[in-house]
């Protein structure tokens, strides 16, 4: 979910002078995790989840706090609806939790 989230970080703009050049590899491994059935290597992913994860997540956060207000809620429902459309339930709820987080820095 981290991987599509980013994926829609990257391509709108406001946010193209604020993100991390590595995102995009996040974006990339999603796509082999998701895609690539057969030759993915479990032991990398299990080093990812249990290390690079919790790094990214934090990264992540605080770019989010650094947003405008207007941009964030922007790209917020935005990504609601294509996840309500996709009928990502999972993500949706993680999604609110980041709001909730949001809302109780401010």
């Amino acid at each position: 979910m981290l991987g599509e989230a980013i994926k829609h970080v990257l391509t709108h703009e406001p946010f193209n002078n604020h993100v991390n050049p590595e995102w995009r590899e996040i974006v990339d491994f999603r796509n082999i995790v998701a895609h690539e059935y057969f030759g993915v290597d479990y032991d990398e992913i299990f080093q990812i989840t249990q290390h690079d994860l919790l790094v990214f997540e934090a990264e992540f956060l605080e770019f989010i706090k650094k947003m405008q207000n207007e941009q964030l809620h922007s790209a917020i429902n935005h990504v609601k609806r294509e996840l309500s459309a996709l009928r990502r339930k999972e993500s949706l709820l993680y999604l609110k939790e980041i709001e909730m987080l949001l809302a109780k820095k401010r």
